[in-house]
C-alpha cells in the first residue's frame, strides 16, 4: 500500500502534510470540502451509526481532518461523524472487521471529518487518528491497547483505564493526561507541553521536542521523560527507575 499524504492548509495559509494511508487528500482550511486524489468532495453530512456489538478487533478509525471525541454512554454504543463524498447521498458510514470508515455507493473517494464516539462498556481495542484536530477521550475502559494520534492538535485523556499500552502522540499540540491507568504509557509531542496527573502505569516514556513536561501525583515502575527545549518537573510522584532530561531547560525532581 502506498503512503497517503494529507495536505491541510491552516488558517494562515501554510500547507501541512501528514502521511497516513493510500491517497492524497487536500483539506481546505474551511473544511467545507476536501479533495481526494484530485477529486473534490463537495458534499458532506452528519451521520449516526449504532454499534450494537464490538468486533473482537475493537475499533480503528482514521479521520482526514477534524476533532475526535470519545465518551461513555448508558445507551448503545454509537458514532456521529461528518462524512464527505463527491455527490449528495453517495457516502455513508460502515463498521467492518473492527474498522470504522466512510464508503460510497459509486466507489468514488470518501473522507471522514469531525467524529464523536459514544462507548458502552469496555472496548477490546481503540485506535483513533486525525490529520488535523483535537482528540479528547474520557471515562471508559479498554481491555487491550489504546492509540490516539493527531498531526496537529491537542490530545486530552481523563478517567481512562487501558489494560494494554496507551500511546498518545501529536505533531504539534499539547498532551494532557489525568486519572489514567495503563499497562504502559507513551506520549510524544513534536512541539507542545506534556502533562501527567494522577497516572498509574508500569513503564512510561514521555517526550517533547519543544515544550515542558510536568508530572504530578503519579506512580511508575520506569519513568523516562525528556524534552529538547523546555523544563521537566516531577512532583509527588514515585518510580523505581527514572530518567529525566532536557536539552535546554531545568529538571526538577
Amino acid at each position: 500500500m502506498q503512503p497517503r499524504t494529507v495536505l491541510a492548509p491552516s488558517f494562515l495559509g501554510l500547507g501541512l502534510a501528514f502521511v497516513s494511508g493510500a491517497c492524497v487528500i487536500n483539506i481546505p482550511s474551511s473544511q467545507d470540502q476536501m479533495v481526494v486524489d484530485g477529486k473534490r468532495l463537495e458534499h458532506h453530512h452528519e451521520e449516526t451509526l449504532e454499534l450494537p456489538a464490538w468486533n473482537a478487533a475493537g475499533l480503528t478509525v482514521q479521520c482526514a481532518s477534524g476533532d475526535i471525541s470519545c465518551a461513555p454512554t448508558d445507551g448503545p454504543s454509537r458514532v456521529i461523524a461528518t462524512v464527505y463524498g463527491i455527490r449528495h447521498g453517495d457516502a455513508f458510514l460502515v463498521y467492518e472487521a473492527g474498522v470504522l470508515k466512510a464508503k460510497s455507493l459509486s466507489g468514488e473517494p470518501t473522507a471522514l471529518g469531525d467524529l464523536t464516539l459514544y462507548i458502552h462498556g469496555d472496548l477490546p481495542y481503540l485506535a483513533a487518528s486525525t490529520g488535523m484536530g483535537d482528540i479528547c477521550a474520557r471515562g471508559f475502559g479498554v481491555t487491550g491497547a489504546l492509540s490516539l494520534r493527531t498531526g496537529m492538535g491537542d490530545v486530552s485523556v481523563s478517567g481512562v483505564n487501558a489494560v494494554g499500552k496507551a500511546h498518545l502522540a501529536t505533531g504539534m499540540g499539547d498532551i494532557d493526561v489525568e486519572h489514567v491507568h495503563a499497562g504502559r504509557l507513551t506520549g510524544s509531542s513534536g512541539m507542545g507541553d506534556v502533562s501527567l496527573r494522577d497516572v498509574d502505569t508500569g513503564d512510561s516514556d514521555v517526550s517533547s521536542g519543544l515544550g515542558d513536561i510536568e508530572i504530578d501525583g503519579s506512580a511508575f515502575n520506569i519513568l523516562d521523560a525528556k524534552t529538547g527545549l523546555g523544563d521537566v518537573e516531577c512532583n509527588t510522584s514515585t518510580y523505581a527507575t527514572g530518567h529525566l532530561e532536557t536539552g535546554l531547560g531545568t529538571v526538577d525532581r
